[in-house]
């Protein structure tokens, strides 16, 4: 039984990280170039849900919630001042 747990967990580590590999073509790179502020929105993602244990809907909030201060909006429009 601690096998199967043990290789639950590796596999849910691999399909995340499949998903952060995937989707870095489309999600982490702005006009051509790395966005490493949204690559680490992800990182922090992957270690909130492994390491510190957080339910899925808390780690999608705050990433959520990181993506609109640094992409919807907040930032930018603070740079225009």
């Amino acid at each position: 039984m601690k096998f199967l747990n043990q290789s639950l967990d590796l596999f849910g580590d691999a399909m995340i990280l499949d998903v952060i590999v995937t989707l870095s073509a489309d999600n982490y790179t702005m006009e051509g170039k790395t966005d490493f502020f949204a690559v680490g929105i992800g990182l922090l993602s992957f270690y909130l849900l492994r390491k510190r244990k957080w339910s899925v809907p808390k780690v999608i909030i705050t990433a959520a919630a990181l993506g609109l201060i640094s992409f919807g909006g907040i930032l930018p429009y603070l740079n225009n001042y």
